[in-house]
């Protein structure tokens, strides 16, 4: 599901403004700090879509290697380079007819930066080591947590890609602005964790917790934080690994919660 859990005035008004353009194909540029939610608003934009039968597709520019990001962006023939044994189709060519996220765009090497503008220019791909024109009907996500105008005038950011992602930028607002939002996370978050661990809380359970709760973040923040990305990590489900506070104090569950949606 591709839920935005919010009472926040200025968060409802971004929604109603992505469900009124998310059926078009225009490019749409995600701004804000980490932990904003780019990712999650990316896959609601697809849900909200007439693409919405296609998988949703992402890569984050930022965490692949610059040698081999081109590669995976527009895939490369057999023979295109050492070790390319056979033909490698990329995320440009599995999203057409989709959606596509480009996540830290504004960490893209400037020669791929032009090869994304043809993309949006052209609706055409050309694999690495390829001389065909590939056409695709991509619906195209960037995000970052960046000021890419200021990028653009140190010259680390194409002016004319920076303006081409302009169409619909929408600005996300951080936690600390939309504070109404804090217990509404917390308590979904706390919902989610306990059917995880198969207990049940009583329905007044974070609303006793609340006065002290916001009053000292610092205190309850940082030090579950490896509790939260133990519990967070599905690869293990033998529940005997988890701490043997998690049963029986609620603080800890508001605590995790907390530290998940501030980071």
């Amino acid at each position: 599901m591709n839920i935005i859990y919010t009472q926040n005035y200025k968060m409802k008004k971004l929604i109603e403004l992505i469900d009124k353009v998310a059926s078009s194909r225009a490019t749409i540029l995600l701004q804000g700090e980490s932990g904003t939610g780019k990712e999650l608003f990316s896959r609601y934009i697809h849900a909200k879509s007439a693409r919405n039968n296609n998988k949703f597709y992402a890569i984050n520019t930022a965490a692949v290697p610059e040698n081999l990001l081109e590669s995976e962006l527009f895939g490369f023939e057999k023979g295109a380079f050492t070790g390319a044994s056979q033909r490698k189709i990329g995320k440009f060519e599995q999203a057409n007819g989709s959606t596509l996220l480009l996540d830290e765009i504004s960490e893209m090497p400037l020669v791929l930066q032009a090869k994304i503008l043809r993309v949006l220019q052209e609706n055409e791909i050309e694999r690495v080591g390829g001389t065909e024109s590939i056409p695709v009907n991509v619906r195209l996500v960037a995000a970052t947590n960046r000021n890419l105008g200021e990028l653009v005038k140190e010259g680390k950011f194409r002016e004319d890609l920076y303006y081409r992602l302009l169409g619909l930028p929408i600005a996300l607002p951080p936690l600390r602005d939309r504070k109404n939002d804090i217990m509404l996370l917390a308590d979904f978050f706390l919902s989610t964790f306990v059917k995880w661990v198969e207990r049940v809380l009583t329905p007044n359970s974070v609303q006793y917790l609340r006065p002290s709760f916001l009053k000292h973040e610092s205190k309850y923040k940082l030090p579950f934080l490896r509790g939260v990305r133990f519990a967070h990590n599905r690869q293990t489900s033998n529940k005997t690994y988890l701490p043997k506070t998690w049963l029986r104090d609620r603080a800890y569950f508001v605590a995790m919660a907390y530290d998940l949606i501030f980071q």
